[in-house]
Order: C-alpha cells, then structure tokens, then sequence
C-alpha cells in the first residue's frame, strides 16, 4: 500500500475527542514529518518525540491524521 495517497508531511496529528482520557500522559498532538517507504509515517509529537508508526496499529485508532 502506498500511504502517499493517503498521509501528507504537514498534516495534523489529534486525538480523537472521545480517547482523550486514554491517553494516560501520551501527547494528544502531533504533526507527520514523513511518510516511509515502510508503511510507516514518522510523527513529531507536542512533547518533543519523533517516531514512526503505522497508521492502522491499534496505538493509532485513538489519533485523527488529517
């Protein structure tokens, strides 16, 4: 699958209104800064982490990217 259609750089990181008392001191926001050729997306967090993450795993249904 190419995220490229899906996922952009630049393109917000929030989490979702109603996970929000779930996030258990995970940042509630974040920004893309790049889409890997690994079915990846590397996030800059609020807290000052980078990493990536595949936009499908279970940490991620609690986040809207877009």
């Amino acid at each position: 699958m190419n995220l490229n259609r899906f996922y952009k750089v630049g393109q917000q990181v929030t989490v979702k209104p109603t996970h929000r008392a779930d996030l258990q001191g995970d940042p509630a926001t974040g920004i893309v800064v790049e889409v890997l050729p690994t079915n990846k997306i590397r996030i800059a967090w609020c807290d000052g982490q980078v990493f990536a993450v595949e936009p499908h795993a279970p940490y991620m249904w609690r986040f809207n990217v877009g």
